[in-house]
């Protein structure tokens, strides 16, 4: 079930006509499980007069839909997502973003449904028109599960979304896999979107995830931080209500591309090579015990920049460390688990400054055979690609 939330201006225009792909909208979410939620301070039988409640009135006789089509005051919203882990709000007010953000809720932008309001433009993820709101609402039903998961350590686990090999791959998942690469490794905004909706679909449906306290992304070889991945990180601040934006992770000195070196070498140096060019940010420093924080990241290949994280954020007492990467590189290492390098070091000095130094005192180069995938994400994979 997925709950849609929205107020005045998303079906009805400022002259109270039905804007052009409302009716179409509404029929095709009450012949999916979907569920529509109009929202407004004031009762149903105060709004009686209004011409959104004309039009959903329309459909209030169809048996099988009932219990879809409801009218709420706002104070209410939270408790109407307790049962429901998709939840989603057409917000064009300033009040919209505020309810979506209370209560956890995925906040789209409307661009038809325009006021001098702007907080929801600022803030939420631009729909343009009724058949692209169609397609990521789908994108966002169909996403049920993360296709990898590791438990590092008791406080620690890595996930990703879905697979990133185009080997094995059928026609549809290699178009969606290409489509991603272009997006994350070459910077085409395109498909970003798509991308976005359908990670926070996972986090949505996911408790631990939306617990987290802080959110950040791992830094790219260089020393800047990739803009589409500061976009995801932002969205899924928004949707845990988080207002922490600056990054915990920042890479003081740039390094070597990881392709541009061998894989027995990568493996042979670890993650210290992250431990050396990389550092916690001064911001937080004193502010992370007993936090959850996400890293997020493109991709995962063999969990060496994810335990260079690990180590610093775990010398800080952190409560819970989750990893997300949006694609998973399985190779036939580990019985064809894929490469996980468990590595634990030694941290001296600081770790907000590049004064410090890192001592490898543990490495387990098969861990990756405790990795578990779960196929049945290849179809969410193949759908993705239509979508896209």
């Amino acid at each position: 079930m997925i709950k849609i939330f929205f107020s005045d201006k998303v079906f009805i225009d400022s002259n109270d006509k039905v804007r052009a792909g409302a009716i179409d909208f509404i029929n095709f979410a009450l012949n999916s499980d979907i569920a529509m939620i109009y929202v407004s301070y004031k009762t149903e039988k105060q709004l009686k007069d209004k011409p959104i409640i004309s039009l959903l009135l329309n459909f209030y006789n169809i048996p099988v839909n009932q219990d879809k089509i409801k009218v709420i005051n706002r104070k209410n919203i939270a408790k109407c997502t307790d049962d429901c882990k998709k939840n989603i709000f057409l917000g064009v007010k300033d009040v919209d973003l505020f309810n979506a953000t209370a209560s956890k809720i995925l906040l789209l932008y409307p661009t038809w449904a325009t006021t001098n309001e702007t907080r929801c433009k600022q803030y939420g993820i631009p729909i343009s028109d009724f058949k692209s709101l169609e397609k990521l609402i789908t994108i966002i039903a169909r996403q049920k599960t993360f296709y990898y998961s590791l438990k590092v350590d008791e406080r620690t686990t890595v996930y990703a979304l879905t697979s990133a090999n185009n080997y094995g791959a059928t026609i549809n998942e290699n178009e969606a896999i290409n489509k991603l690469h272009e997006t994350l490794k070459n910077g085409d905004p395109s498909h970003l979107q798509a991308i976005m909706c359908y990670l926070l679909a996972g986090i949505m449906s996911h408790d631990d995830l939306k617990s987290t306290d802080i959110w950040g992304i791992m830094p790219s070889s260089g020393t800047t931080l990739n803009k589409e991945m500061m976009a995801i990180k932002k969205q899924c601040r928004y949707l845990t209500g988080k207002k922490l934006s600056k990054n915990i992770l920042l890479r003081h000195t740039e390094t070597s591309k990881s392709h541009g070196t061998s894989r027995d070498t990568r493996l042979f140096i670890g993650a210290k090579k992250h431990l050396d060019t990389m550092i916690l940010n001064p911001y937080y420093k004193d502010k992370l015990a007993n936090k959850t924080v996400t890293i997020l990241d493109d991709y995962v290949t063999n969990g060496i920049s994810f335990e260079a994280a690990r180590n610093l954020l775990e010398a800080e007492n952190v409560k819970q460390i989750n990893f997300v990467a949006i694609g998973r590189f399985r190779s036939r290492m580990s019985n064809g688990l894929g490469i996980y390098q468990k590595e634990s070091y030694s941290l001296a000095k600081d770790l907000f400054s590049a004064n410090t130094s890192a001592q490898l005192t543990k490495r387990d180069k098969d861990f990756g055979m405790n990795g578990k995938y779960d196929e049945s994400a290849h179809a969410d994979l193949a759908d993705l690609a239509k979508l896209f």
